[in-house]
């Protein structure tokens, strides 16, 4: 597969192509990038600003530390804003999060753990998923949990859905999309907890 190099208003950088498609982080980090902007605005990270002329650089407005869902680590990046628009003052944080979060899973005899940098965890009845539930209701990749900026979210992805039981005297039904994660818990693939008390899946998180 090919490498070749795209500059964008987003990012910049090596990158895969496959016929008409283009991979890699570089496309990652740029869709986040548009994520982050919002309407007149245009955001671009370190490298993208550096192709960019002195007079255009100049207009930029650099915002430290920010986080970005799928990076390790806050990025710095560069906001061009519409001019039309009056830009709102930025004041950075008087400190900033020196603590590391952690989501504890247990299933059965297993028990796994999340935290900041790490892929997610994915949750469902095949060999290569790293809490493997082997249940008739539950999907082949049925769940995925990534931590992002500190907070933990569960995002369904399979067929009955996932139930949530956070101690809040019911399960919520989460399908087809995202729940954040807080405190501790129990979650139950495709059938809810009450029915389903062999396979319960037992969360925690250190927040």
């Amino acid at each position: 597969m090919p490498t070749s190099e795209i500059s964008t208003p987003d990012n910049a950088g090596p990158v895969l192509r496959e016929g008409e498609q283009l991979y890699g982080d570089v496309v990652n980090t740029a869709a986040r990038m548009a994520d982050i902007a919002k309407r007149f605005e245009i955001v671009m990270t370190a490298d993208a600003q550096a192709l960019l002329p002195e007079l255009l650089r100049n207009r930029l407005r650099l915002i430290r530390k920010v986080p970005v869902k799928g990076k390790a680590e806050p990025m710095d990046i560069y906001l061009l804003a519409n001019d039309k628009q009056a830009l709102t003052d930025y004041r950075p944080p008087l400190q900033t999060r020196t603590f590391q979060t952690r989501l504890k899973l247990r299933y059965a005899l297993v028990e796994v753990a999340v935290d900041e940098g790490a892929r997610a965890c994915l949750i469902g009845r095949d060999d290569d998923c790293r809490l493997k539930i082997d249940h008739r209701l539950v999907s082949r990749r049925h769940a995925s949990i990534e931590c992002v900026s500190g907070r933990y979210f569960l995002q369904d992805h399979s067929t009955n859905g996932t139930y949530v039981d956070d101690g809040g005297g019911s399960a919520v039904l989460v399908h087809r999309e995202l729940y954040q994660l807080k405190g501790k818990g129990v979650m139950s693939l495709g059938i809810d907890p009450k029915d389903n008390p062999e396979h319960l899946i037992v969360f925690q998180t250190n927040l």
